[in-house]
Formats: C-alpha cells, sequence, structure tokens
C-alpha cells in the first residue's frame, strides 16, 4: 500500500483529512504534504496512520517494514551508484598524462 492510499484509509475512518490531522497532531497541511510526497512522512508518524486506518498491529508491523525494505532497496542503489562514479572518477585522476598516451597538449583539453 503506498503512503497516498493509507491516507485515503484514515480519512474514510476519521472522516476527513483535518480530523486525521488532528488526531495525529499536525496541521492539516502536513497531512497534504506527506499524502503528496512533499516532505517526507516519518515512519513512527506512518504507523500512527495505520492505526487510524483501522489497521491492527500486525498489519501496521508489516507496512512498516515494506516501508522500510523500500528504503533500503533505494539506498542500495544509491550506494551502488556511488561507488560506479567514483571509480570512473578515481579512474580519471589517475590516468597517464596526456603526453604519456601521445596525445599533444593543445589537443588534451579541447
Amino acid at each position: 500500500m503506498q503512503l497516498h492510499e493509507l491516507f485515503e484509509r484514515a480519512k474514510e475512518v476519521t472522516g476527513s483529512h483535518a480530523e486525521t490531522a488532528r488526531r495525529l497532531g499536525v496541521k492539516p497541511q502536513k497531512v497534504n504534504e506527506w499524502k503528496h510526497n512533499h516532505v517526507p512522512c516519518p515512519l513512527t508518524m506512518q504507523a500512527q496512520v495505520c492505526g487510524l486506518a483501522g489497521m491492527d498491529e500486525i498489519q501496521t508491523r508489516d507496512y512498516v517494514w515494506g516501508v522500510i525494505r523500500e528504503r533500503l532497496g533505494k539506498a542500495r542503489s544509491a550506494v551502488a551508484f556511488g561507488g560506479a562514479v567514483l571509480i570512473a572518477f578515481m579512474g580519471s585522476v589517475f590516468a597517464p598524462p596526456a603526453e604519456s598516451r601521445g596525445v599533444d597538449d593543445a589537443r588534451a583539453y579541447v
């Protein structure tokens, strides 16, 4: 389940996003920002929204672990990309000078 769907389920139970926000102790604008991914919604708050949406403890646990797995997957992808960029950069830093490769200095920086 996506975060916006979770907020919609909470709205069905509470009657409105404003009431959802009140029960969470935040302003309605914050709920809107979280729902539309304008700012990250803290995981603890997502767990509270699960409760408002009528999910039991096991469903809430499963939802939270799904979010954690998703975030870890994105972090692994970012690390892999960063490693590839670093390797490419290091290869260019430690490449032999242009003149030792038979490249004229005037053309080396064009």
